[in-house]
């Protein structure tokens, strides 16, 4: 009587397609992710201890602690930023607007930045804070 004898199956696992996968994965991750820079005005803004993170916003308002005023990324004259912005919120879908104020800025400058915004017709604005 013949016994057949059965074949040995190495336990050896080759790796190297497994590596390529997951170079491939990390490759396309990377190229399709959003890169999130930072704004290229820089201010330092007051500290809260309620502030919450917010998404996206439509219209930014930033006042730098020199006094200057950008809308977005454009400077702006104070004496013509209300028919600016009455401008910049008839093209959004939804005039939410966020201040962006340095905490070295007068309250005297905030204030009256704050009745443009009210001026220009804005339905809601918010006051950009960051977390302590």
């Amino acid at each position: 009587m013949k016994f057949e004898r059965r074949k040995r199956y190495s336990a050896l696992l080759d790796i190297a397609p497994l590596v390529d996968v997951i170079f491939l994965l990390l490759l396309f991750f990377m190229l399709t992710s959003r890169m999130v820079s930072a704004p290229a005005i820089v201010i330092d803004l007051p500290q809260s201890r309620t502030a919450e993170v917010q998404t996206s916003s439509e219209v930014i308002i930033t006042i730098t602690d020199q006094g200057e005023l950008f809308l977005g990324d454009t400077p702006v004259i104070l004496d013509d930023f209300v028919e600016t912005l009455r401008a910049c919120l008839q093209q959004k879908d939804t005039p939410v607007v966020h201040l962006r104020v340095d905490h070295e800025v007068e309250v005297g400058l905030l204030v009256s930045i704050v009745d443009c915004v009210k001026m220009s017709g804005c339905a809601s604005f918010s006051i950009e804070t960051e977390s302590e």
